[in-house]
Protein backbone atom coordinates (compact mmCIF):
# COMPACT_ATOMS: atom_id res chain seq x y z
CA UNK A 1 0.00 0.00 0.00
CA UNK A 2 1.50 3.12 -1.21
CA UNK A 3 -1.31 5.93 -2.04
CA UNK A 4 -0.78 8.10 -5.07
CA UNK A 5 0.54 11.22 -6.26
CA UNK A 6 -0.15 13.52 -8.47
CA UNK A 7 1.08 12.49 -11.56
CA UNK A 8 0.88 15.53 -13.94
CA UNK A 9 -1.85 14.20 -16.23
CA UNK A 10 -4.49 15.94 -15.80
CA UNK A 11 -4.05 20.01 -16.04
CA UNK A 12 -2.09 21.09 -13.29
CA UNK A 13 -5.32 24.18 -12.47
CA UNK A 14 -7.53 20.79 -11.50
CA UNK A 15 -4.96 19.61 -9.15
CA UNK A 16 -6.54 21.12 -6.28
CA UNK A 17 -9.95 19.84 -7.23
CA UNK A 18 -8.59 16.30 -7.82
CA UNK A 19 -6.47 16.26 -4.46
CA UNK A 20 -9.71 17.12 -2.18
CA UNK A 21 -11.32 14.19 -4.12
CA UNK A 22 -8.71 11.90 -4.01
CA UNK A 23 -8.04 12.74 0.11
CA UNK A 24 -11.82 12.47 0.51
CA UNK A 25 -12.08 8.89 -1.75
CA UNK A 26 -8.55 7.65 0.47
CA UNK A 27 -11.03 8.66 3.82
CA UNK A 28 -13.86 6.74 2.61
CA UNK A 29 -11.87 3.83 0.94
CA UNK A 30 -8.88 2.89 3.34
CA UNK A 31 -11.15 2.13 6.47
CA UNK A 32 -11.26 -1.36 8.23
CA UNK A 33 -14.87 -1.83 7.04
CA UNK A 34 -13.74 -1.20 3.33
CA UNK A 35 -10.78 -4.01 3.75
CA UNK A 36 -12.83 -6.26 6.17
CA UNK A 37 -15.64 -6.18 2.64
CA UNK A 38 -12.31 -6.88 -0.25
CA UNK A 39 -11.66 -9.76 2.12
CA UNK A 40 -14.43 -11.56 3.14
CA UNK A 41 -15.53 -11.37 -1.16
CA UNK A 42 -12.00 -13.10 -1.86
CA UNK A 43 -11.01 -9.91 -3.41
CA UNK A 44 -6.87 -8.98 -3.65
CA UNK A 45 -5.70 -6.15 -1.58
CA UNK A 46 -5.36 -2.85 -3.82
CA UNK A 47 -2.67 -1.28 -1.83
CA UNK A 48 -3.64 2.03 -2.74
CA UNK A 49 -4.19 3.60 0.99
CA UNK A 50 -0.99 5.72 2.66
CA UNK A 51 0.96 4.58 4.69
CA UNK A 52 -0.87 5.91 7.79
CA UNK A 53 -3.79 4.35 6.82
CA UNK A 54 -2.46 0.55 6.17
CA UNK A 55 -2.54 -0.55 9.38
CA UNK A 56 -6.56 0.07 10.37
CA UNK A 57 -7.17 -1.14 6.52
CA UNK A 58 -5.05 -4.53 6.45
CA UNK A 59 -6.91 -5.50 10.13
CA UNK A 60 -10.22 -5.73 8.14
CA UNK A 61 -8.92 -7.01 5.25
CA UNK A 62 -7.06 -10.37 6.94
CA UNK A 63 -10.33 -10.71 9.11
CA UNK A 64 -12.44 -10.27 5.93
CA UNK A 65 -10.22 -13.20 4.54
CA UNK A 66 -10.66 -15.50 7.69
CA UNK A 67 -13.98 -14.62 7.39
CA UNK A 68 -14.44 -16.13 3.54
CA UNK A 69 -12.45 -19.00 4.49
CA UNK A 70 -15.19 -21.68 5.97
CA UNK A 71 -17.40 -21.00 3.49
CA UNK A 72 -14.83 -21.19 0.54
CA UNK A 73 -13.98 -24.34 2.23
CA UNK A 74 -17.43 -25.63 2.25
CA UNK A 75 -18.18 -24.48 -1.30
CA UNK A 76 -15.07 -26.54 -2.05
CA UNK A 77 -16.55 -30.26 0.07
CA UNK A 78 -19.59 -30.07 -1.92
CA UNK A 79 -17.93 -29.59 -5.27
CA UNK A 80 -15.55 -32.35 -4.18
CA UNK A 81 -18.58 -34.38 -3.18
CA UNK A 82 -20.28 -33.43 -7.23
CA UNK A 83 -17.35 -34.35 -8.85
CA UNK A 84 -17.39 -37.87 -6.85
CA UNK A 85 -20.63 -38.86 -7.62
CA UNK A 86 -20.68 -37.77 -11.08
CA UNK A 87 -17.35 -39.89 -11.38
CA UNK A 88 -19.62 -42.71 -10.03
CA UNK A 89 -22.83 -42.44 -11.61
CA UNK A 90 -19.97 -42.55 -15.03
CA UNK A 91 -18.83 -45.70 -13.93
CA UNK A 92 -22.14 -47.10 -13.58
CA UNK A 93 -23.35 -45.48 -16.98
CA UNK A 94 -20.05 -47.17 -18.68
CA UNK A 95 -20.76 -50.47 -16.90
CA UNK A 96 -24.24 -50.86 -18.18
CA UNK A 97 -23.18 -49.22 -22.09
CA UNK A 98 -20.50 -51.70 -21.83
CA UNK A 99 -22.49 -54.73 -20.97
CA UNK A 100 -25.56 -53.28 -23.62
CA UNK A 101 -22.80 -53.18 -26.60
CA UNK A 102 -21.48 -56.71 -25.71
CA UNK A 103 -24.96 -58.51 -25.75
CA UNK A 104 -25.46 -56.48 -28.80
CA UNK A 105 -22.72 -58.03 -30.58
CA UNK A 106 -23.15 -61.29 -29.41
CA UNK A 107 -27.01 -60.72 -30.91
CA UNK A 108 -25.58 -59.01 -33.83
CA UNK A 109 -23.68 -62.31 -34.60
CA UNK A 110 -25.91 -64.59 -34.55
CA UNK A 111 -28.08 -62.65 -37.14
CA UNK A 112 -30.83 -61.58 -34.36
CA UNK A 113 -32.13 -58.73 -35.70
CA UNK A 114 -34.69 -57.47 -33.57
CA UNK A 115 -32.49 -57.77 -30.65
CA UNK A 116 -30.03 -55.77 -31.64
CA UNK A 117 -32.63 -53.20 -32.58
CA UNK A 118 -33.47 -53.38 -28.85
CA UNK A 119 -30.12 -53.35 -27.61
CA UNK A 120 -29.52 -50.16 -29.55
CA UNK A 121 -33.07 -48.62 -28.24
CA UNK A 122 -31.72 -49.27 -24.73
CA UNK A 123 -28.38 -47.62 -26.11
CA UNK A 124 -29.42 -44.14 -26.97
CA UNK A 125 -30.46 -42.80 -23.52
CA UNK A 126 -27.97 -44.36 -21.48
CA UNK A 127 -25.16 -42.64 -23.85
CA UNK A 128 -27.03 -39.46 -23.85
CA UNK A 129 -27.49 -39.51 -20.04
CA UNK A 130 -23.57 -40.96 -19.91
CA UNK A 131 -22.59 -37.20 -22.22
CA UNK A 132 -25.14 -35.39 -20.27
CA UNK A 133 -23.11 -36.61 -16.45
CA UNK A 134 -19.86 -36.08 -18.57
CA UNK A 135 -20.79 -32.52 -19.08
CA UNK A 136 -21.37 -31.77 -15.49
CA UNK A 137 -18.43 -33.74 -14.53
CA UNK A 138 -16.26 -31.28 -16.40
CA UNK A 139 -18.38 -28.25 -15.16
CA UNK A 140 -18.01 -29.11 -11.42
CA UNK A 141 -14.08 -30.02 -12.00
CA UNK A 142 -13.52 -26.74 -13.82
CA UNK A 143 -15.44 -25.21 -10.59
CA UNK A 144 -13.56 -26.85 -8.18
CA UNK A 145 -9.99 -26.39 -9.96
CA UNK A 146 -11.24 -22.47 -9.35
CA UNK A 147 -12.02 -22.39 -5.81
CA UNK A 148 -9.17 -24.20 -4.74
CA UNK A 149 -6.82 -21.90 -6.68
CA UNK A 150 -9.14 -19.36 -5.17
CA UNK A 151 -8.57 -20.56 -1.89
CA UNK A 152 -4.74 -21.24 -2.51
CA UNK A 153 -4.28 -17.34 -3.32
CA UNK A 154 -6.74 -16.04 0.12
CA UNK A 155 -4.05 -18.38 1.98
CA UNK A 156 -1.23 -16.76 -0.38
CA UNK A 157 -2.80 -12.92 0.59
CA UNK A 158 -3.16 -14.04 4.21
CA UNK A 159 0.39 -14.79 4.73
CA UNK A 160 1.18 -11.75 3.14
CA UNK A 161 -0.77 -9.15 4.69
CA UNK A 162 -0.70 -10.86 8.43
CA UNK A 163 3.11 -10.92 8.59
CA UNK A 164 3.09 -6.74 7.59
CA UNK A 165 0.88 -6.17 10.46
CA UNK A 166 3.65 -7.70 13.03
Amino acid sequence: MNGSRYNGVCPASDEPGLRIGYNEGLATFCTKDSGFAAGSDARECQEICPIEMQQEVLHGYVAGLDAAVPGLDSHISRLTTEVAQAESRLGDLGARVQSLQSLRSAAKREGNEASVEFYDQQLSPLNAQRFSVESDLRSSEGALAASLQRRRAIGGWALKWRASLL
